[in-house]
């Protein structure tokens, strides 16, 4: 379950977080927490929080797909639904659902994504961000299809 550190990398810096200690361990806490080894699922549910060191993320519903092919199973995919919100530092991500796929790297946050840092702001529907590279995607699929950001450029006071 050490992938889901990959929820918390999201544009919650300006570089990709190379430095982050993969050694410490991911915390859940949640209302209800159900297992389906036939599905290989693990579902969390109820005012879900995820603390990984300094990084923690809220959301209404957890869902860990993993493989079960090793008594540990690897993680195929993790899914966040429901007011995620991810907080590390003084940024913030915010959507309706973030996907995090191990394989590729990649973390898809959707629906009403806002990123922020201090006055900083970044508007779009969905962001993909690659982990290993630091790249990022952020489109706006409605309305009149633009990006919304506002950028404050702090002076000498």
């Amino acid at each position: 379950m050490k992938i889901i550190l990959g929820l918390f990398i999201i544009l919650l810096s300006a570089q990709a977080s190379k430095a982050v200690d993969r050694e410490l361990p991911v915390n859940i806490t949640s209302e209800r927490m159900e297992v389906v080894q036939t599905e290989n699922k693990a579902f969390f549910e109820g005012d879900v929080k995820v603390t990984y060191g300094a990084a923690t993320m809220g959301s209404n519903t957890l869902e860990v797909l993993y493989s079960g092919e090793n008594e540990q199973g690897d993680v195929k995919q993790v899914t966040a639904l429901g007011g995620v919100i991810i907080v590390h530092g003084e940024s913030t991500a915010t959507g309706d659902k973030a996907v995090f796929t191990p394989q590729t790297s990649k973390v898809l946050v959707t629906g009403n994504v806002v990123m922020s840092k201090e006055d900083n702001v970044l508007k779009g529907e969905s962001l993909t961000y690659d982990l290993e590279t630091g790249d990022m995607n952020l489109n706006n699929n409605e309305g009149d299809g633009r990006i919304k950001a506002i950028f404050t450029i702090k002076g000498k006071k």
